[in-house]
């Protein structure tokens, strides 16, 4: 038996829609955005509650978080690219995410 038009073209338009969806959407983890701003970010910044200090050099989280220049794809411009006193980590899309969601808690 031979497909007929509207077999073949259900058929196509499950497979575009299929294809069409966007690989598996995560949301931002903002609790491993704060592991990573404990584990990377806290010799230079005051990164968490818990830490007592920091460098003069790098400005504090909280600081960063209420910047009201600096918008939802500023930082990710900044985390992504490199700054010229701040070594080059090359942190994932995932882990940006969760460092800019960790960003977005501190803000009053």
């Amino acid at each position: 038996m031979k497909p007929t038009g509207p077999l073949i073209q259900g058929a196509a338009l499950i497979f575009l829609l299929a294809v069409a969806q966007p690989q598996s959407a995560r949301a931002a983890d903002a609790a491993n955005g704060e592991r990573i701003a404990s584990r990377w970010c806290h010799s230079c910044h005051l990164a968490t509650g818990r830490q007592q200090n920091g460098s003069d050099l790098a400005p504090p989280f909280s600081s960063i978080a209420n910047d009201a220049t600096l918008t939802p794809e500023g930082l990710h411009a900044a985390l992504s690219g490199r700054h010229p006193r701040m070594p080059d980590f090359s942190l994932a899309r995932e882990q940006i995410d969760d460092l800019s969601a960790y960003l977005r808690t501190l803000r009053k």
